[in-house]
């Protein structure tokens, strides 16, 4: 029996790695209306349940990677205005 090139299953290859996926709420629960960030990243990595790892931050600065670094989808949930998006709207970035 020969060997079927274009099989997708492949015995001695490794499985596929899980995609990982972290969601970072960034914010300060001591200004009230700053933890809006924190609270909504919290939601969502509770209904994402296991599919999704979960981080909080107090400011975005270079000291996040290594709490980012291996991720495959970032998911950054933050509370600001924009000038751009009135209260309550999204602003969605995707890598460059």
């Amino acid at each position: 029996m020969g060997v079927n090139s274009t099989s997708k299953y492949d015995p001695i290859a490794p499985p596929p790695r899980a995609r990982r996926e972290l969601v970072l709420g960034l914010g300060n629960e001591l200004l009230s209306d700053d933890a809006v960030g924190l609270l909504a990243a919290r939601r969502v990595a509770e209904l994402a349940g296991a599919r999704v790892d979960h981080a909080e931050a107090c400011v975005a600065t270079l000291d996040l990677l290594p709490v980012i670094a291996g991720y495959d989808r970032l998911i950054v949930v933050d509370a600001f205005l924009s000038g751009v998006e009135p209260p309550g709207g999204a602003i969605h970035s995707g890598a460059q």
